[in-house]
């Protein structure tokens, strides 16, 4: 055998080699990306649905309290990826429910009109029950305020 010979058998198997470990991470990345969408919505959750006899259907989600995530979102609901329940009330972009995390309003400052840091109402200022979770306590309220500043938690950094 000549040393031609031998460099093209060598450069066969290595093309080949190449090729198909080329095909493999292409395969990879074709899964991933095709999936990668299912690996951000959350999985740990229960789903049921009751129907009553009036005919009404309830729609109910469990999950843990460090799976939950406020968000605030301009658009409808299904034509997002996320999972969950409407948790207030918004109109126009404001945010007229308490809606903070850390003591911080979802949108915007605090104190300011819209941003998540009052229960408004018509008079601007509506006290509301408002589900609380404590982190440092790891215990739910429900607290009629009017604003996030009333709340009563065991550090305002961690709620």
């Amino acid at each position: 055998m000549n040393l031609s010979r031998i460099s093209q058998m060598l450069l066969t198997k290595f093309n080949r080699f190449h090729i198909l470990l080329m095909a493999f991470a292409i395969l990879l990345v074709s899964f991933i990306s095709y999936y990668q969408k299912d690996f951000n919505l959350p999985h740990h959750y229960h789903y049921e649905k009751q129907k009553a006899s009036n005919g009404v259907v309830l729609h109910t989600m469990r999950t843990t309290p460090d799976n939950i995530r406020l968000q605030a979102i301009d658009t409808n609901v299904t034509k997002t990826p996320f999972y969950g329940i409407n948790g207030g009330f918004f109109w126009e972009g404001a945010l007229l429910s308490i809606a903070v995390i850390n003591d911080q309003p979802l949108k915007g400052l605090p104190g300011d009109y819209g941003s998540g840091w009052y229960n408004t109402g018509v008079d601007t200022n509506l006290k509301r029950g408002t589900l609380v979770w404590d982190d440092i306590a790891k215990h739910f309220s429900i607290q009629i305020v009017t604003h996030a500043g009333e709340l009563s938690v065991t550090d305002k950094r961690h709620y």
